[in-house]
């Protein structure tokens, strides 16, 4: 928040407060006075305006959710999560799932909880999700968040407070997936290279401790390196040593794109939810930039062939891209 930088929270504590009075009926009043509060290292007063801002933005957005039977102190949080891959579909994915009259959406798309925000405490993890009927099985909540496949210290930290979670990763050709992440944070201007010298940079770093295998510890918890994040065979080999492998359900970026409804229905059919139409003709997250050159391609497609081959005889799923 900008206001921390000039030492002006308090300010704006006290500005959306006002609000708040001014526009009761509006979630932003609520939503914002809540960050401001976290902000200010105030956690535990944000959970009440975060539950109250949910609570008028549902009246807007699913008027046929029983708000009447809101109650703060049974929130249970998530049925399930996205856990990524990062650039492969994952916002497409969670704003089509939320058209799904029984799905309701936390106050954001991504927490962050389990990978960069544990510290914040679990009642505010809770304060994001609506508050559910107890015993109620007709509406499920869930979060999307990309950050959580590669970071090591996810999977067991959600096991211990929701171990019958229900995850859902979906998956792109990681080629495609690494020159997308670069131009993400090309248009974030957070990135100057170009791209054959950011990724031989970042191979230079994953193999500096010589030849053979890049050791697993190098991969993960790397939310700028290009590469690394699409070796998914060992994200999910340690997911699945965590939880349950009948607890996923594997998604690829290009059928969803190719066919986006049987790709809902999946979705659907594991959450044990009716199939629904949803209008998935719109993508979401989507960059612009020029075409991979071919020889940087084929470069990419060697680095990454034998984990894409790990990857499906260790899912027994085959993807286009391998």
């Amino acid at each position: 928040m900008c206001l921390k930088d000039a030492g002006r929270l308090d300010d704006a504590i006290r500005i959306f407060q006002r609000h708040i009075q001014e526009f009761p009926e509006r979630s932003a009043p609520y939503i914002n006075f809540g960050e401001a509060l976290v902000h200010r290292d105030r956690i535990p007063e944000a959970i009440a305006p975060y539950q109250q801002g949910l609570r008028q933005k549902l009246t807007q957005s699913h008027p046929n959710y029983p708000i009447d039977t809101w109650d703060d102190q049974n929130v249970f949080g998530p049925n399930f999560l996205i856990l990524g891959a990062q650039k492969a579909g994952t916002s497409s994915l969670f704003k089509y799932a939320i058209q799904h009259p029984q799905i309701i959406p936390p106050l954001r798309k991504e927490l962050e909880f389990w990978s960069l925000r544990i510290n914040r405490g679990l009642d505010w993890y809770l304060s994001q999700f609506p508050a559910i009927p107890p015993g109620d099985t007709t509406y499920l909540s869930g979060e999307a968040c990309p950050g959580y496949l590669d970071h090591d210290a996810s999977a067991a930290r959600l096991l211990a407070q929701f171990p019958e979670i229900k995850l859902i990763v979906i998956l792109r050709n990681p080629v495609e997936r690494a020159y997308s992440h670069y131009n993400h944070w090309r248009r974030r201007q957070q990135e100057t290279r170009d791209f054959e010298t950011a990724i031989q940079d970042q191979l230079d770093r994953l193999t500096s401790g010589g030849q053979g295998a890049i050791p697993e510890q190098q991969l993960w918890n790397s939310p700028h390196n290009y590469l690394a994040r699409g070796v998914y065979v060992v994200f999910l080999k340690h997911w699945m040593s965590i939880f349950p492998r009948d607890r996923f359900l594997i998604l690829s970026n290009e059928q969803l794109n190719s066919e986006p409804q049987a790709t809902l229905s999946q979705f659907f059919d594991f959450l044990e939810l009716p199939d629904s139409a949803i209008r998935a003709d719109l993508r979401h997250n989507v960059g612009t930039y020029s075409p991979l050159s071919d020889t940087l391609r084929q470069r990419l497609e060697q680095f990454y062939a034998p984990y894409n081959q790990e990857l499906e005889t260790f899912l027994g799923q085959r993807f286009e891209w391998s």
